[in-house]
């Protein structure tokens, strides 16, 4: 044994600190992953990027998307509401040519979650759609 060498004890605080830390690791990149992707974290391609409705944000991390390549396609769900002024904007300029991807603005028949759903759905079976990006908030 080394003359300068101290005996260390380890005791249940240090498990439990590194337990701890190491837990708090795991559920923060598990937010990082999968509850809040970066837009360079989602696939390649897919048929359409769907803003729903609400907070005004999502229609940026659509459009992010949209320019990046990952899909030709952005729906903005009740895109024409009145004060939302941007997708006012591309809703109105959705004729081809406007913007390098397609721009579809439907109505929900319901102004809830499950009417927006249920107008995505038909629309993706008129499109022949299989894979969406679906933009929305975590609560």
């Amino acid at each position: 044994m080394c003359d300068s060498c101290e005996n260390v004890t380890v005791g249940p605080r240090f498990f439990i600190k590194v337990g701890c830390a190491a837990l708090a690791l795991l559920i923060g990149l598990t937010y990082v992953v999968y509850v809040r992707p970066e837009p360079h974290q989602i696939g390649k391609h897919v048929d359409a990027v769907v803003v729903l409705a609400g907070e005004r944000e999502r229609l940026d991390t659509g459009l992010k998307l949209v320019n990046r390549g990952v899909a030709a396609n952005l729906v903005i769900s009740d895109g024409n509401a009145k004060g939302w002024k941007r997708a006012n904007q591309l809703c109105a300029q959705r004729q081809p040519g406007h913007q390098p991807f397609g721009v579809f603005c439907p109505k929900p028949a319901a102004d809830d979650t499950r009417g927006e759903v249920e107008g995505l759905a038909r629309l993706a079976r008129r499109e022949h759609w299989k894979t969406i990006v679906l933009v929305t908030s975590n609560y």
